[in-house]
């Protein structure tokens, strides 16, 4: 079984600045992610195996989570929600110990996903323990960054329950991307585990913020 999980604060209805016609955009990254996960497990069935989706949300307060729920009944959507101060590590701590799936995908938020991610991921994960994965930008004026570029980020990545445990997860840092970098780091530095950084096609980054502004709502809300 695949738990797909999802860890966030205020990713539903983001207002950004397009810096090509200077105007106010309102994107909607969650709902697009999960829009393409629908796609490929609900109308391309593309998917050789169960799945649930995990999503914990930091007390949101730009849309009400229960309601993203309600727009994708037919996914198979778990709703968690967590009071405090959001921390990218001790959330998907969290979805980590709760998941059902022998596999894990940490998946941020702000992604699209293709058929081939899944298909392939779960193909590869079988000869490894851990997947980590890059991915595309889009050439989108309201990106951070412009162009087509493929990113080496490790944030979004296979692994297998039982060495998630093993390795009693991610540090809890508040720092931005800190969790990751130092996961990706502990991994690599475990000589008996096997682990690739892999691209596989259809994982494009939607946005990402570089302004304190959103960083600081993202943990204040």
């Amino acid at each position: 079984m695949l738990s797909i999980n999802i860890n966030l604060k205020n990713r539903t209805v983001v207002k950004v600045r397009d810096v090509f016609y200077d105007k106010e955009v309102t994107l909607y990254p969650l709902w697009k992610c999960l829009f393409s996960l629908d796609f490929v497990i609900g109308k391309l069935g593309w998917l050789p195996t169960d799945y649930e989706i995990n999503i914990l949300d930091w007390n949101s307060t730009d849309y009400p989570i229960e309601k993203t729920r309600q727009r994708f009944s037919n996914l198979n959507i778990h709703i968690y929600k967590k009071e405090g101060i959001f921390n990218r590590g001790e959330g998907k701590n969290l979805l980590g110990n709760i998941s059902n799936g022998d596999i894990l995908l940490f998946l941020d938020a702000d992604m699209l996903v293709g058929g081939n991610l899944l298909r392939e991921g779960l193909s590869r994960i079988g000869e490894l323990d851990v997947l980590f994965l890059t991915c595309h930008y889009f050439l989108n004026p309201t990106h951070t960054m412009l162009g087509d570029i493929i990113q080496t980020a490790v944030g979004n990545l296979f692994i297998r329950k039982n060495v998630f445990s093993k390795l009693r997860g991610f540090r809890e840092y508040r720092e931005w991307g800190k969790d990751d970098t130092e996961f990706f780091c502990r991994v690599r530095n475990i000589p008996y585990l096997k682990w690739e950084v892999d691209y596989i096609p259809e994982l494009y980054h939607q946005w990402h913020p570089t302004e304190k502004k959103f960083k600081d709502r993202e943990i204040k809300g």
